[in-house]
This record gives structure tokens, sequence and C-alpha cells, in this order.
């Protein structure tokens, strides 16, 4: 993993723990939900979507537009730990999902 995507990892995850309890409470139904509503009062967005989600509405990024960081949807890895035994780890990963608010396209 590159050293940009832990430290953003990082960054988002320490947000990410101070959102949790808001859900736990009902304010929030998700973490993300949470996270887009904080960057929307930082940047003035009123709707983010991915790059490709602003393609498919025939709008395009801003150049320099820099991103935000939002968790992705859960992907399950399983690894073979030893070939002979055939033990299996699996684990849940969740990926960065990078996007860009109304205010960064044209």
């Amino acid at each position: 993993m590159k050293e940009e995507t832990k430290v953003r990892r990082a960054a988002l995850a320490a947000i990410s723990q101070g959102i949790k309890p808001l859900v736990r409470m009902g304010v929030y139904s998700t973490v993300n939900e949470g996270l887009i509503e904080m960057y929307q009062k930082e940047t003035g967005a009123r709707e983010f979507n991915s790059f490709l989600g602003w393609k498919e509405k025939g709008k395009s990024v801003k150049k320099g537009s820099k991103a935000v960081c939002v968790w992705g949807a859960p992907r399950k890895y399983e690894i073979e730990k030893d070939a002979e035994q055939a033990e299996i780890k699996a684990f849940r990963f969740f990926p960065l999902a990078y996007l860009f608010g109304d205010n960064q396209v044209s």
C-alpha cells in the first residue's frame, strides 16, 4: 500500500471514530453519512460523486480538484495460509472511495 494511502486511511479512521458514537445515537445511519455532512460543511458542496459518477452525469471534474475520502463497500478476501493444511484466512477490507463535490465539476 502506498504511503499516501496509509496516511489517508489512518486519518479517515480517526475521523470515523469520532462519528461512530453519533451513529450509535441515531444522528447518522452510517459513518459515511456523517463524513459526507462534515465534508459538505467544509467545502460548501451539496452533492458528492465519484469521478465516474460525475462522468456518467455528463460532468467533468475540474483539473487539480482534491477528492475527499469515504469508506468504500467492503470486500472479502480469502488467502490460503498454508498449502499443505489448506488453512484459509478470510478477512474483510474496506477500501477508500474518493468523491468530488458539485462545486468541483463543470
